[in-house]
């Protein structure tokens, strides 16, 4: 599993505590998203951002863009976060059933929640950028 920041070096195979450091940080004070990809499945990840204090987007896909879901509750605390990431971590799916999720049209853009409308569009652009950039370098 690969985890991809903004301005960090991506991390392969994280380790739990590496999970909660990087999340920790997107609290409003480093990076404005993460992105956790599965290994060996093109297109499977889940990412997280903050612009708050311990109020995070997370959103996932499952093998294609068609696949994009995102949290219904668009204000986790960090430790929500932290424990969808670790479950994803497991492979086996069980970060699904921990939130309610809905499909989603652009990653991590919704106007709501954490993030207002203003500050949504600057970061849905960085991060499909930045997902777009994350996907073609990566092994």
């Amino acid at each position: 599993m690969l985890l991809v920041m903004g301005h960090r070096a991506d991390i392969d195979n994280p380790t739990s505590e590496q999970l909660a450091e990087v999340l920790g940080e997107l609290s409003g004070n480093g990076d404005l998203f993460a992105i956790f990809w599965a290994d060996g499945e093109d297109e499977t990840f889940i990412e997280a951002t903050s612009l708050m204090p311990d109020c995070f987007t997370v959103a996932h896909q499952v093998g294609s863009p068609d696949k994009y879901f995102r949290a219904r509750n668009d204000r986790l605390s960090l430790a929500d976060a932290i424990a969808l990431f670790h479950a994803f971590a497991k492979g086996d799916g069980s970060f699904e059933a921990l939130q309610s999720w809905g499909p989603a049209k652009s990653p991590l853009a919704s106007g709501r929640g954490c993030i207002g409308s203003a500050a949504s569009v600057v970061v849905a652009v960085v991060l499909l950028s930045t997902l777009a950039i994350a996907y073609l370098v990566r092994p």
